[in-house]
């Protein structure tokens, strides 16, 4: 979830909210809503319809094609180079491919993922799968992404065996400009 704050009248607290969301289709939706206060969303949003913010639910479009149900859309903070905002995800859901959009804004566009990493765990067999992509620029030197995933088996017997699957991975990936 990103959000970002605007000036408004002192006393009353106002926020955008925007929340990403994923449907059947692996596709990344986007809904923005006011937060009234701390306590409460306001129940009135909008959608994104491809070119600007709509009240009708049945203009929604995708700003991303695919995406893992689990997922990180994130502000770079000038962390990478032609880069506002990333989407990482897992290609094919919790698939070995970590990958990564970018985009100059919370809508995109996101298009043509990027692969960084090629999550060695699955290959191993034993029932293991990778999952749960997330970035982390703020723990990022200027020209890198620190990436995580989670892995995991579908097995008891693998983690009766292999005690170290069930925990996260880190990564640091680093950009490489090409002339």
């Amino acid at each position: 979830m990103v959000e970002k704050s605007e000036r408004i009248p002192e006393g009353q607290e106002q926020t955008d909210t925007d929340l990403y969301y994923t449907a059947a289709n692996a596709r990344l939706w986007l809904w923005r809503g006011l937060r009234r206060s701390a306590s409460r969303i306001g129940r009135h949003g909008v959608i994104w319809d491809g070119s600007g913010w709509s009240v009708d639910k049945e203009e929604v479009q995708p700003i991303a094609d695919e995406i893992s149900c689990e997922y990180c859309v994130t502000p770079m903070g000038g962390q990478w180079d032609g880069a506002g905002y990333a989407v990482v995800f897992h290609e094919s859901g919790a698939g070995n491919r970590l990958s990564m959009y970018i985009g100059d804004s919370p809508v995109g566009p996101f298009r043509n993922p990027i692969r960084l990493y090629a999550c060695p765990e699955p290959l191993q067999g034993k029932t293991i799968y990778a999952y749960s992509a997330k970035a982390h620029p703020h723990l990022s030197a200027r020209g890198e992404l620190l990436s995580s995933y989670n892995v995991n088996a579908t097995s008891k017997n693998s983690h009766m065996e292999h005690g170290c699957i069930y925990r996260p991975r880190f990564v640091n990936i680093r950009q490489i400009r090409l002339r």
